[in-house]
């Protein structure tokens, strides 16, 4: 009989608000930021300046930035520009301004741009800079706005920007050139009560995940961040969980695939554009059951322009690597529907010499290689549909070190390790019932394999790089698994509440074996046993004798099965006006059926 579990679980968060008479103290202690990636202290980036003195008080808000619209006399380290741009359409608004560089003060060219509006998420436009440095966003609403600024070569920037209807307003910002970084700082803020979150997150933009470490190992990206730790085998644990981590892929769930022995990783650093680690304060669309941390990765972006990029490394322990990054549209003509369809690919080939810590000094073998792609297709009918096919090749392959004594007299051990999936996604952009709506579906190939050659004797095993063990196993360990899951949202904002409902499918064929030879490796037991126990003699893993059965053959292996079904919805409010506009109510509801 199928056994069903139905996992419900409510998350409630208030965070009430802080009050004090002086506005100044207030607005102080109000301030607060997430943990974030950041640089040395004289590395960091420089603030955003006006091309032009403000206008007069009695047509500025508190929130309003300056507004730009001739060349002005600048000040010392301020940028001047001539920029000119029509006044909007009746009801609309505009932004724009310049981009420079902060060492050479000069216009960056092809800086993109990113205009999102603020708690409105499927409000969404992107541009890039002209020769000049300058951009426009043209008759867009008014209302709250983010604007987003990156360059290949700078640290990206965020501004946030309220206008009123048929108002133009100017956000000017240099972006400023970092040296490569060794060290990941994490920092940030944090006061006893939070007005939005209650947990950590840790936000890492593409700079630090291109350089920290060669920028090639996803795990060491996740073990640098506030919360996680790692234990003798190489599993992560968060908030006492092992392995209990959500990988999100542009906003799709990548189905669980991490195991005992996981080795490969999702994706690659060099295919993100951006990574933010969440650990506590969950949402009811981040999970049920054991949740250690959610990691939220973004891919590169895709642009019209055809690129490419190949590169290299060499140097110890790194044997090799090459990776590569292309993008670009089907068409250059703007009037063509290829010119909708867009692709953009990227990835790494690494070879190492020194996979895993070994647990003897002296050792032998310990090689690896990794492959690592991530693909996409992207076609845009129009203003309001996204469709988009994504592919990632994820494979591992490593030597298991073992002490040279073993290696000498033929033990050999490996280990391969492969995580590969298709996602098939359409993003559409509501007016009236909803505003934004996602679905997507998923086909992901998961296996692990660990075998030990042939009957060779190991006289000098070691359990889990631990301690020496009183018998030697030769370990042969398989598991597949494919999902097939379905997944999907819809979001609306009314007055001043975020709601989302959505669901979550999932089946899951599991295939599973697992055999081992004892053999005895007690000097001790083979001197007391008057030569009825042989040194290197096949024995039972239960008896410890020689003769009976072992761990092989049919009885290891394990065919299963796995469906999950899960629902939530979820409501964020955010009161704007009055006493309570500084408080934040969080409550959502998840319900998980497991067979």
């Amino acid at each position: 009989m199928s056994a069903f579990l139905v996992f419900a679980r409510f998350n409630f968060v208030l965070a009430a608000a802080l009050i004090t008479i002086n506005s100044q103290a207030l607005a102080q202690n109000s301030a607060q930021s997430s943990p974030e990636v950041s640089l040395p202290q004289s590395e960091k980036p420089a603030a955003t300046s006006p091309l032009a003195p403000p206008l007069p008080p009695a047509s500025a808000s508190p929130t309003s930035m300056p507004t730009v619209s001739a060349p002005a006399k600048s000040s010392p380290g301020a940028i001047s520009a001539d920029v000119n741009v029509e006044p909007p359409a009746k009801g609309k608004s505009t932004i724009y301004g310049v981009v420079k560089d902060d060492a050479t003060r000069k216009p960056l060219s092809k800086a993109r741009i990113v205009l999102s509006g603020r708690d409105e998420e499927h409000k969404r436009h992107h541009v890039e800079t002209g020769p000049d440095g300058s951009y426009s966003f043209k008759d867009i609403d008014p209302g709250n706005w983010t604007l987003t600024f990156s360059h290949n070569e700078m640290l990206s920037h965020t501004e946030e920007v309220t206008i009123a209807a048929d108002q133009s307003k100017g956000v000017n910002v240099v972006l400023e050139d970092l040296e490569p970084v060794d060290v990941m700082r994490v920092t940030g803020k944090r006061t006893l009560i939070h007005p939005e979150k209650i947990g950590s997150t840790t936000n890492i933009p593409r700079r630090i995940l291109e350089e920290y470490r060669s920028g090639n190992d996803l795990r060491q990206l996740v073990e640098s961040t506030p919360g996680v730790i790692t234990d003798t085998y190489g599993n992560i644990i968060t908030r006492g969980e092992h392995n209990s981590i959500n990988y999100e892929l542009d906003g799709v769930v990548l189905p669980e695939a991490a195991g005992v022995l996981q080795q490969s990783q999702p994706a690659t650093p060099r295919s993100l554009q951006s990574m933010q680690v969440d650990i506590g304060g969950y949402e009811a669309h981040d999970g049920g059951g054991p949740l250690g941390a959610i990691v939220r990765m973004k891919s590169r972006n895709i642009e019209a322009k055809p690129k490419l990029t190949v590169g290299g490394q060499i140097g110890g322990p790194m044997a090799g690597n090459i990776y590569y990054d292309t993008t670009g549209a089907f068409s250059a003509n703007p009037q063509s529907k290829l010119h909708r369809l867009r692709w953009e690919s990227s990835g790494q080939f690494i070879g190492t010499s020194y996979r895993l810590v070994p647990y003897t000094k002296q050792y032998s073998f310990n090689q690896g290689m990794d492959i690592n792609t991530l693909s996409k297709l992207e076609y845009k009918p129009n203003e309001r549909d996204t469709f988009r096919l994504t592919a990632g090749i994820n494979q591992s392959f490593m030597r298991v070190p073992l002490p040279q004594t073993s290696a000498a007299l033929g033990v050999k051990q490996k280990q391969t390790d492969m995580q590969n999936f298709i996602i098939a996604a359409w993003r559409r952009t509501g007016r009236r019932f909803y505003d934004e709506a996602n679905i997507a579906f998923t086909n992901a190939f998961y296996r692990e394999t660990f075998a030990s050659r042939g009957l060779v004797f190991d006289p000098l095993p070691v359990v889990n790089g631990e301690e020496p063990a009183i018998n030697s196993v030769q370990p042969t360990a398989k598991r597949f698994n494919y999902v097939f899951s379905a997944q999907g949202n819809l979001k609306k904002l009314v007055k001043t509440h975020n709601l989302e409902t959505g669901f979550y499918s999932e089946i899951r064929p599991v295939q599973t074996s697992y055999g081992a030879i004892y053999r005895n490796a007690n000097l001790l037991a083979t001197a007391e046993s008057g030569g009825s126990l042989p040194y290197g003699a096949i024995i039972n893993p239960f008896t410890f004798e020689v003769g009976g059965p072992n761990i092989t053959g049919g009885i290891t292996k394990f065919n299963g099965f796995r469906y999950l079904q899960s629902g939530w919805a979820q409501d964020t409010w955010k009161p704007k006006e009055g006493f309570l506009k500084r408080l934040t109510v969080n409550a959502g509801v998840r319900a998980d059926v497991y067979h």
